[in-house]
Parts: structure tokens; C-alpha cells; sequence
């Protein structure tokens, strides 16, 4: 559906969908910071995993090598 595109609601010409500041704010809010924070969280465990399994090795890149 494009940007440009409107219909005729009850007689109503109405623009078409778009993005407002609210749907950025409500992206952020329920899908960008828990994904992050999820993210950030098993970061974390997976270095404390590896820090106490008394290996210095940390990324992916590691196993390659």
C-alpha cells in the first residue's frame, strides 16, 4: 500500500497509513529494548560461562582458529 494512496471512508477522503513518532515510540518500547535487553543478558552469561570454564577465548571466531 502506498504512502500516497487514499480512500473514501463513508464519503471521507482519507490519506493513507504512515508512520508517526507514536509507532516509533511503541516499536522501541515492545520490541527494540527487550530484544536488546535479551540479548545483552545472555551476553553476559555466555561470558561468564566462558571466563569460568577458564577459557580466555570469548567470540565466535575463536573456535575457527
Amino acid at each position: 500500500m502506498s504512502r500516497k494512496q487514499t480512500k473514501a471512508i463513508n464519503g471521507v477522503i482519507a490519506p493513507g497509513p504512515r508512520f508517526t513518532r507514536w509507532a516509533l515510540w511503541y516499536f522501541t518500547l515492545h520490541v527494540a529494548i527487550p530484544v536488546m535487553s535479551v540479548a545483552s543478558l545472555l551476553d553476559i552469561g555466555l561470558w561468564y560461562l566462558s571466563r569460568s570454564a577458564g577459557t580466555g577465548c570469548y567470540a565466535l571466531l575463536c573456535f575457527f582458529l
